[in-house]
């Protein structure tokens, strides 16, 4: 991130699957001062904490064979509607600073 410019009063977005943080520079392009402009917190516990139910079972019409249907991923379901609301709110922000955001990732490892 060396040479990276942020003018003041741009934000910064860090987030995982559960948390976001927008970050808003107070200072300047030389001397940044990030302070929390806006946090998301998601409480999603694990799937066996948010379904009750037993897989479901399927039955094959052409013989007596019963098949089991994987149980359905709560906790994933939850992280991509996370993610989801955390986008729409960095796009209204875009739209209404009429802002273009610089996107930096980092691989998970």
């Amino acid at each position: 991130m060396h040479g990276l410019k942020l003018p003041h009063n741009s934000l910064v977005l860090v987030a995982d699957g559960g948390r976001a943080l927008f970050l808003r520079n107070d200072g300047d392009e030389l001397f940044p001062n990030l302070t929390a402009a806006c946090v998301f917190n998601d409480n999603n516990p694990p799937t066996r904490d948010q379904g009750s139910d037993r897989p479901g079972r399927v039955y094959d019409s052409s013989s007596s064979r019963r098949s089991g249907v994987e149980q359905t991923d709560w906790h994933l379901i939850e992280k991509e509607r996370f993610a989801e609301e955390v986008a729409a709110s960095l796009e209204k922000y875009v739209e209404r600073e009429n802002e273009q955001l610089p996107l930096l990732t980092q691989s998970a490892s």
